[in-house]
């Protein structure tokens, strides 16, 4: 491995450590926001510890090692299931990229497990350190009669719900049109207000949600009044109303689930689409980037100073690329998407041109037929036919090119997608072929060796071009060199790590919001005992009072998330255009699995949710 290799590596582990810090602290809100729930229904009990002569030190050591005792089962359990499912995560990773398992091995992180360690250990001293502050603060008679002390309702008033709800529609509204008009541009304050708008927009739909549907739903009498929905409807009513800061946060938590998922999903697409005909060699060598004008190095001489010689079954062809004179952004600027507009880079770079007879050649290593040329005729080769929504544009309505002074007619019927060199990045995209004649004079802008052995490439030749390339690395030699396992490592690269973190964050996220859930309506359920036991004494039946729990806890979990899939809804549009995406058909069936995963998990929690709630009822 290089050391170019060894810093990107350096810097996607430090991007993964800063973002545990972040998960960890979700997950530690989570474990204080649990805690919270589980003291609340043990103050009772806490009371009568009290009552019986018992002091407050001696409860909170108890709490201490209860909850010492409970982490310590929690993290044990944890690392081995977090070390296990990390195998099985690597596997299906690299599965979604084709990688080859060939040299996979067990690898256990011993500094992973000591960062979850002291995550871990700092997020339980923060709950041991709330539970005792809640002990030493609290008074007995809270303590006996917590259980009878219900939360206070927010909004009672049926019209200000109204006005809420109202505010809140047209404040997204607001949102949704800033964000679409600004694109993904952070660094605009539009983008960053619109941002802002649909937070607070969310924040006040959860909390005139409720009430605005419930006036609506009473005015219909037959609806509201049939068995036991004035009940449900009640219940909703009171607990989204008083919970709806914890509802805000957990439907922006599953919108950044949901977002990054799709968006995975997307880009993965996109870098297959791209990658596709990128190394179509074994092994492609090419001359680094030069000044102007200066000396470009030769291959061939390169090669007989590091003492490398074909084989007989080696087919190769040394070729020049030659500039153009001609930029990106004369030729085809014009169509470019607004989002590749911004990479002066891209519109700086020269087109490159390619003799015909080079052209051949090449194309005889993959076995392909020669094309012939007119005098004045022109051929477009590329290998990023799916390159910005404008590309198709482009070649359609390119006639005729200049080169070397003399005009030619561009042979589009056609068009060529293929790379003439293993390149997984953009300067190699864009090639035009003319007649042999037209490039002399023409300034060389690089020189290229493309290697294919008859038979196909096995992983002794790849292995033999890799240690041919790092030779000529650390004797720096300025060339570049990619065999055909490299050039689509270094292009996934960054596609399957951008998928491990939209994966990691998704989960972590669908999952804990999943979890507060369903910890609202268990301990909503226990609140709610004596209501049930008077609805069984005026003569409901267990199935009515099962179908009131099921509607409840249903439209809780469904609520949130259909909030979620209205903001993603807006956001796959940006992230859509940022990418230069506009090809519905790229989600297909990863999309519809992906789909079908989440909602199994979250449909998981809600059943779950379900028949804790209706045993906590039964039972009472």
């Amino acid at each position: 491995m290089n050391q170019s290799s060894a810093d990107y590596l350096k810097k996607i582990a430090g991007v993964i450590s800063i973002l545990s810090v972040g998960v960890s602290f979700v997950l530690g809100g989570l474990i204080v926001y649990a805690n919270g729930f589980l003291i609340k229904r043990r103050k009772k009990e806490l009371g009568i510890y009290m009552t019986l002569g018992m002091g407050r030190n001696k409860i909170s050591v108890i709490l201490v090692f209860e909850t010492f005792l409970i982490g310590f089962l929690a993290l044990g359990i944890g690392l081995v299931l977090g070390i296990t499912v990390s195998q099985f995560f690597s596997t299906m990773i690299a599965g979604l990229f084709n990688a080859k398992m060939n040299a996979y091995e067990f690898v256990v992180s011993n500094s992973a497990i000591a960062k979850t360690c002291l995550y871990f250990g700092l997020i339980f001293a923060s709950v041991i350190l709330f539970n005792y502050m809640i002990v030493s603060k609290v008074k007995l008679i809270d303590l006996l009669n917590a259980s009878k002390k219900n939360e206070d309702v927010k909004v009672k008033n049926a019209l200000a719900s109204i006005i809420v709800f109202l505010i809140s529609a047209a404040m997204l509204s607001i949102a949704y049109k800033t964000v679409l008009n600004t694109g993904l541009d952070p660094y605009n304050p539009a983008f960053v207000l619109g941002l802002l708008l649909g937070i607070l927009g969310t924040l006040l739909l959860f909390f005139g949600l409720a009430g605005f549907f419930l006036h609506l739903l009473q005015r219909n009498r037959n609806y509201y009044l049939k068995n036991l929905n004035l009940f449900v409807l009640r219940q909703v009513h009171n607990k989204i109303n008083t919970n709806f800061v914890s509802m805000t946060v957990i439907s922006l938590m599953l919108f950044v689930t949901l977002l990054s998922l799709f968006v995975v999903i997307n880009y993965k697409s996109n870098v297959d689409k791209t990658a596709e005909g990128m190394a179509p060699f074994a092994a492609s060598m090419v001359t680094g980037w030069v000044e102007k004008g200066a000396h470009t190095p030769d291959i061939e001489e390169a090669l007989k100073k590091a003492n490398f010689h074909f084989e007989d079954n080696e087919t190769h062809v040394f070729f020049n690329a030659y500039s153009s004179g001609i930029s990106v952004n004369e030729l085809m600027g014009g169509y470019l998407d607004e989002n590749n507009k911004t990479d002066q880079s891209l519109l700086r770079g020269e087109i490159n041109v390619i003799r015909l007879s080079d052209y051949n050649h090449i194309r005889a290593l993959e076995k392909g037929e020669s094309i012939a040329l007119g005098a004045h005729e022109a051929l477009i080769v590329s290998n990023y036919g799916n390159y910005s929504n404008g590309f198709g544009k482009f070649m359609a309505s390119l006639k005729d090119v200049k080169i070397n002074g003399e005009s030619l007619q561009v042979n589009n019927e056609k068009p060529v997608k293929e790379n003439i060199v293993n390149a997984p990045y953009w300067p190699f995209f864009f090639y035009i072929v003319v007649p042999d004649r037209l490039t002399d004079g023409l300034i060389v802008s690089f020189r290229a060796l493309d290697i294919e052995p008859r038979g196909g490439t096995d992983p002794i030749n790849e292995d033999k071009y890799a240690d041919l390339f790092s030779h000529m690395y650390d004797a720096d030699i300025p060339l570049d060199g990619y065999t055909k396992g490299k050039a689509v490592m270094v292009a996934y690269g960054i596609s399957a790590f951008l998928t491990f973190i939209g994966l990691y964050i998704g989960l972590v996220f669908l999952i804990s919001s999943a979890v507060i859930l369903a910890l609202q309506q268990l301990v909503e359920a226990s609140d709610s005992v004596q209501r049930y036991r008077i609805l069984k004494k005026i003569g409901a039946t267990d199935k009515m009072i099962n179908q009131t729990i099921f509607k409840q806890t249903l439209i809780y979990f469904i609520v949130p998330f259909l909030v979620a899939v209205m903001h993603t809804v807006v956001g796959l549009r940006i992230m859509n255009e940022f990418f230069a995406t506009h090809d519905r058909s790229i989600y297909g069936s990863s999309a519809g699995m992906l789909a079908v995963i989440l909602i199994l998990i979250y449909a998981g929690y809600f059943y779950t949710t379900y028949s804790g709630y209706k045993s906590i009822v039964r039972n009472s």
